[in-house]
């Protein structure tokens, strides 16, 4: 069983809230045994190929199960009225869409969200006229679970802007602007994997580097109204949504590891480029 005094868990799916320490009527009120699944690292899973003439099997790759998350509780209304509409919302969850995100809120944690589906039936048990117990079932494909979006924008200007005159302050030749002190850190405990985005106008692309001796980079034209995207994770980049691989001469996918932190930084080619760059991640949790 699960007994919680002080740390408060808000769980959101939908529009159903169903918390721990819920106040006033009516109220979704997560039990003792409230969870399974959610606080539990996914399971492992292997292809195994056995040594026929030898000890033990061959060595192969291991993987993560999908993750099977259950919320068990009361529900408590003024009426039975209320109680009915209120079964009828649950039961009525995921009616029309095969998945949705599920966000679970805790004062220890903060916000960490997965997406799901239903992995069985939701279960209402009437017990009076103003109380049933719940239990929903919940499926997620990818045992994965994220923290809230992060984001930093790096600002390119062009090769020919300079110093204005006269000066109305002092220079300090060694100040390191705030574009080259912007780190993004993974505050999770798996590997975590950066959105890029690059906007403005880029007559002959870029090159990105991490900070850590990993770089990418795109030959193409950027303009305002083409950015360029690539997602980290599968190594594809965009131009509104059109792949534009054929035009990145080199690359190494930006990870960031648990508890690990990157310096991106964007170098144009050509001296008249700007813009920006907008790098987004979630701490990735398993």
């Amino acid at each position: 069983m699960v007994y919680l005094k002080d740390d408060k868990y808000v769980v959101v799916i939908d529009d159903i809230v169903l918390e721990t320490h819920p106040t006033g009527i009516p109220k979704f009120h997560l039990s003792d045994q409230m969870c399974s699944g959610w606080w539990d690292s996914a399971g492992i899973k292997r292809e195994k190929l056995s040594r026929a003439s030898g000890w033990g099997d061959f060595r192969s790759e291991q993987f993560r199960e999908a993750r099977l998350i259950t919320w068990t509780g009361t529900a408590v209304a003024s009426s039975a009225v209320e109680l009915q509409a209120m079964r009828d919302e649950f039961t009525g969850l995921l009616h029309s869409k095969n998945e949705t995100q599920l966000r679970v809120y805790s004062e220890s944690t903060g916000n960490r969200y997965t997406t799901v589906s239903l992995e069985d039936a939701p279960v209402w048990e009437r017990l009076t006229d103003s109380a049933a117990i719940f239990q929903l079932k919940l499926y997620a494909p990818n045992p994965r679970i994220y923290g809230d979006l992060k984001e930093i924008n790096l600002f390119i200007h062009d090769g020919y802007g300079g110093i204005q005159f006269p000066i109305e302050y002092d220079l300090d030749f060694n100040e390191t602007t705030a574009e080259a002190t912007k780190f993004l850190v993974n505050g999770g405990n798996t590997n975590s994997y950066p959105t890029i985005e690059i906007q403005g106008e880029f007559p002959a692309g870029f090159k990105l580097t991490d900070g850590r001796g990993k770089w990418f980079t795109f030959s193409g034209t950027v303009t305002q109204a083409s950015p360029v995207t690539i997602d980290s994770r599968t190594g594809r980049v965009t131009q509104k949504g059109i792949s534009r691989s054929a035009l990145v001469e080199s690359t190494q996918n930006f990870v960031v590891g648990p508890l690990e932190q990157i310096q991106p930084r964007v170098e144009p080619i050509s001296p008249t480029s700007y813009g920006y760059a907008k790098f987004s991640l979630r701490d990735t949790f398993i």
